[in-house]
């Protein structure tokens, strides 16, 4: 990964730093979030896994105050997502000043930096990274840092809304979240964040956390009957035909949703955010070798 760019960017902060003497809500998400995206190379997802493990390690020595969340691509293109979060663009500057200040003053890291970097390059097609802030009228009971925690998975949708049609669009989301209230869809919890610097002006990106992908056989399986009640809050059949037509003039192309594995090795974590599901964050060494083991030696029984 370009390691240069991840104090700049980086679904979700692990643990947002406060600037001197601010309180901030550890389960609450960020108000800003920094996206770094990067496409790996066919053939070069591995190599480019342990580099990003290295990066992990590299942070702890050169700034312990970045954190993020690393996502790596189930579905579509080969890409890792980087999340970082922050309580404020200030503090994302100051996080930016702390690691430069100490990659100035200690050669060994800079050059550590440098070696990652160059490795990164060759792993990679693209990369890319962009500012989103948070917008709590367009999320829907948004999950709390704890969520995240325990989620194995992130669903992430773009939303890409044409020129002049935000205002359209922030009402109709609202309207939507108001009829999804009225029908009592509690098994629904995301997040929405709208680009401020980076990417195109009118991208909304959602993140739905998952537990597991049996989440998604709910929404196949229960789709249907989960939508009917927000139809009806909607306004009914003719309302909600009325809204597709609508949709469709305030977005450019339909929404993307692609599905994301959390990793915890290409994560820095904080340890508020640890602690809040150490099983999987901090797996006590000897356990994880017990069950590396088990699996290991496992015999599988002839069949009859």
């Amino acid at each position: 990964m370009r390691i240069q760019a991840l104090p700049l960017v980086g679904l979700l902060a692990l643990a947002p730093a406060p600037a001197p003497a601010q309180s901030v809500d550890p389960e609450a998400l960020p108000p800003v979030l920094t996206i770094y995206r990067e496409e790996i190379k066919p053939g070069r997802r591995g190599a480019y896994d342990k580099v990003a493990t290295g990066v992990s390690s590299f942070f702890a020595k050169a700034n312990p105050d970045v954190q993020y969340l690393g996502l790596t691509s189930v579905t579509g293109d080969g890409v890792s997502l980087y999340l970082e979060g922050h309580v404020s663009f200030a503090v994302a500057e100051q996080k930016q000043a702390k690691t430069n200040a100490t990659l100035t003053q200690n050669v060994a890291l800079r050059t550590e930096m440098e070696r990652m970097d160059t490795q990164s390059g060759d792993l990679v097609t693209s990369s890319r990274s962009a500012y989103f802030v948070m917008r709590p009228a367009l999320s829907y009971r948004a999950p709390r840092m704890s969520d995240v925690a325990k989620a194995r998975y992130m669903a992430v949708t773009t939303f890409r809304v044409k020129p002049g049609h935000i205002p359209d669009w922030n009402d109709y989301v609202k309207s939507l979240n108001a009829a999804r209230e009225r029908a009592g869809a509690s098994w629904l919890s995301a997040a929405t964040y709208q680009a401020q610097v980076g990417a195109p002006a009118g991208t909304f990106v959602t993140f739905r956390p998952l537990k597991s992908m049996a989440e998604l056989d709910d929404d196949y399986t229960k789709g249907d009957e989960r939508q009917k009640p927000i139809d009806a809050a909607l306004g009914g059949d003719q309302a909600v035909k009325m809204r597709r037509e609508l949709v469709a003039d305030i977005l450019i192309e339909p929404p993307t949703t692609n599905l994301y594995a959390i990793s915890r090795e290409s994560s820095r974590a904080s340890a508020e955010f640890v602690a809040m599901n150490p099983e999987f964050w901090a797996p006590k060494p000897a356990a994880a070798a017990a069950s590396a083991k088990a699996l290991a030696t496992k015999k599988v029984e002839p069949k009859p």
